[in-house]
């Protein structure tokens, strides 16, 4: 499977791995046809600065949806685990464009069917993923090319504020591309519903579901 970035594409392997009744796909790019600097990009979790996490994020949430329409798989929920597979979202809008042909609503109706975890709160000021596009080839190239969303808008979802400034949070992107927000504990919630608040100053109390 290939994942176009900006001037340059990745090729995916998938792999199959069955855990007892459920099925785990995982999603590999030490492929002969990548260059070599590219086929680690899957092999750590964390590692490499946040250019390569940006990439890792992309493959994810790109590479994962499209994985799942290969096989023919119609997810009726699609979970965002803390910020990894965020780019989901924008991947899901563009897919439901082009099977609706309605780019005006292509966000809302794939919303409605994600749902997003949060980090633990106290790893949350040191792995918070951010980067700023000035910095980054990977991100300045990313929202424009394939989205069906306008370049705008995928950068104000990952947004602090309501201006095109700042860094871009994949925290952010995964909350406000989800129509709901999962805490694991009640605890949990509550210091969630505090360190998200920014994003939610227009409601009068942000309602994290409990995990079960």
């Amino acid at each position: 499977m290939e994942i176009a970035l900006p001037g340059y594409s990745v090729w995916l392997r998938a792999w199959q791995v069955q855990v007892g009744r459920a099925k785990l796909y995982l999603l590999d790019s030490n492929d002969a046809a990548n260059f070599p600097a590219h086929r680690g990009i899957t092999s750590e979790l964390y590692g490499g600065g946040p250019e390569l996490r940006l990439k890792q994020e992309l493959l994810l949430g790109v590479g994962g949806w499209r994985l799942l329409r290969a096989l023919g798989i119609k997810a009726e929920v699609c979970h965002l685990n803390e910020g990894h597979a965020a780019f989901a979202v924008l991947e899901r809008a563009r897919n439901f464009m082009e099977d609706t042909g309605s780019p005006s609503k292509s966000l809302w109706p794939p919303r409605e069917q994600e749902t997003s975890l949060p980090r633990t709160p106290q790893w949350l000021p040191v792995l918070t993923d951010s980067l700023r596009p000035s910095s980054s080839n990977t991100l300045g190239g990313m929202p424009k090319r394939g989205s069906a969303l306008p370049f705008t808008i995928c950068w104000l979802l990952a947004a602090e504020s309501e201006r095109l400034v700042g860094d871009f949070y994949m925290a952010y992107l995964a909350i406000r591309g989800s129509g709901a927000v999962n805490g694991v504990s009640r605890l949990h919630g509550k210091v969630s519903r505090h360190l998200f608040r920014s994003l939610f100053r227009h409601w009068r109390r942000t309602r994290f579901r409990l995990a079960t």
